[in-house]
Order: C-alpha cells, then sequence, then structure tokens
C-alpha cells in the first residue's frame, strides 16, 4: 500500500459511494493496488473509435452490421485490456449462411454426431476476448508471455480441464483479476471461436494487423458447448482441418495438446 497515497484510497471510496465504480472493484484494490494505477490521468486513452472500427471492417468484409458504441468499461478492465492482451470485438447475430465466402465454417458433422451438439448462436454483443497466440502442444514455451496465466497461477495452459475452468474456479479467479463480472467470464462457445478465428484472419489480409491465427497449431482449445450429456466441444487442431475442427471429449478430461483462451460479454 506505500505506493498508493491515502488521498486515492479516500478519491475511490467516494467514487464506489456514488456508484461510479463497482465496490467489488474496490475491494479489489485495497486487497491488491498493482491491479490499479494510481490516478485517472495514467488510464490508456484508446487509439481509435472502436464502434467506427469495427463498423468499418465488417463494410470491408461485405457485412452491414448494426455495431452499437462500446459499452463503458470500469477503470480496472480498461487495464486489463493492455495487460492481459484482450481486445475488443462486436460479435454480430448472424447465421453462417451470411459468413463472408473467405470463412472457414465449422465441419460439425465430421467427427461427431449433429443432433448431440449444443449449440449457440452468435450473441450480437461485444466481447473482450484473450489475442493471446495458440501455441503447437508441444512448444517447450507453451503459450508464450502468458500474463493472465501467471496472475492465475497456471504451470501452462494445456492439460486443463473443462471442469477446472468452471467447478475449479479457474474462471472465477480470471473474474477477479480482470475485473470483469463472473457471470460474463466464460470460454467462448464453438460459434464464437470459429468466427473470431476467421474474423482475426480476415482482419491480418484487410488491415495488416496482427492477431492469432487459431487453426495453424496442432493444438486444440475449449469451448463452453455441451456435446450430449458429459462432453464439452473443443476447436482448432491443424491436422482435423484447423478453423473447420469441431471435436469432444469427456468434461473432466485433461489433454497436453488441449488449452484454452477466455472472454467476457459486455
Amino acid at each position: 500500500m506505500s505506493s498508493v497515497t491515502t488521498k486515492h484510497v479516500k478519491q475511490l471510496i467516494e467514487r464506489a459511494e456514488a456508484g461510479q465504480i463497482l465496490g467489488e472493484d474496490l475491494d479489489a484494490f485495497l486487497e491488491d493496488p498493482t491491479l490499479w494505477r494510481k490516478t485517472d490521468s495514467d488510464l490508456a486513452v484508446p487509439e481509435r473509435d472502436e464502434q467506427v472500427w469495427m463498423r468499418d471492417v465488417y463494410r470491408e468484409l461485405g457485412l452491414e452490421v448494426e455495431v452499437p458504441p462500446v459499452p463503458k468499461l470500469t477503470e480496472r478492465q480498461t487495464k486489463s485490456l493492455s495487460r492481459f492482451g484482450f481486445r475488443l470485438f462486436f460479435v454480430p447475430a448472424i447465421g453462417e449462411d451470411k459468413y463472408p465466402a473467405s470463412f472457414v465454417k465449422p465441419a460439425w458433422g465430421k467427427h461427431l454426431d449433429v443432433s448431440q451438439i449444443e449449440r449457440r448462436p452468435l450473441p450480437g454483443k461485444w466481447v473482450v476476448v484473450e489475442t493471446i497466440p495458440k501455441p503447437d502442444w508441444s512448444d517447450p514455451k507453451g503459450y508464450g508471455e502468458d500474463r493472465l496465466g501467471a496472475s492465475l497461477k497456471l504451470e501452462r495452459r494445456f492439460g486443463v480441464s473443462w471442469d477446472d475452468l468452471h467447478q475449479g474456479g479457474i474462471l472465477e479467479k480470471v473474474a477477479k483479476v480482470t475485473g470483469f463480472p463472473r457471470k460474463s467470464v466464460r470460454l467462448p462457445t464453438a460459434e464464437e471461436w470459429n468466427f473470431l478465428a476467421n474474423l482475426w484472419r480476415a482482419i491480418l489480409s484487410l488491415r495488416g494487423e496482427i492477431l492469432p491465427d487459431l487453426g495453424s497449431t496442432d493444438s486444440w482449445e475449449w469451448c463452453l458447448n455441451a456435446y450430449g450429456s458429459d462432453d464439452r466441444l473443443f476447436a482448432g487442431y491443424r491436422e482435423y482441418g484447423g478453423l473447420s475442427d469441431v471435436d469432444r471429449d469427456w468434461h473432466d478430461y485433461r489433454l497436453d495438446g488441449l488449452g484454452f483462451r477466455v472472454l467476457a460479454v459486455l
């Protein structure tokens, strides 16, 4: 606490009482002041209007998407974007029939019984999602500079089960560290995972912005969707189709080639 002034603590308490910041954010600050910047003037100012940028990207892809304003973020949520490599994206509520021709759609029935898949439509909402690169499972560096994983005290992202993320408390810890509400922090659905992965490749092609190619490695990532009563979906193995790959396994299964990334719905 020595690097944080008493005046700043008082200002945060006053703002919490006025409803300008969440009470749980104040509690997190008092527990660990390093999660916060010292003054409002230190906050990162977005270099672009995300609403306009997102609308223009979709127009360049031939999609007329009504992009709403970005929901307001708290100070700690804003800091989490840069600290943990999150990015803002608006995910439109469209079906696969509206995808650009360049998008690689999920091959739902290649490895699975389609009737057993829990389908989850795209939400039509802003999300913040990790943009950490997806590595080969044998890469000794794993997910590389994984600042979120380090904050969660994870040795590595591979070998983590779906149950570890949910019942094991990992997603709860993500919410606490980032400042996003627990109910909004989750795994991407298989539909979101595929759409965002395609969108990132399109942004690289259109804008030259480097985002991870989720289909280029011999590893999977967990998705939110259920398969039958006990299995959960994962996606992305290069040899099985990359961006089109959708497969499943038992919810408490731990596999060296199976990792995860998280998002928060705004």
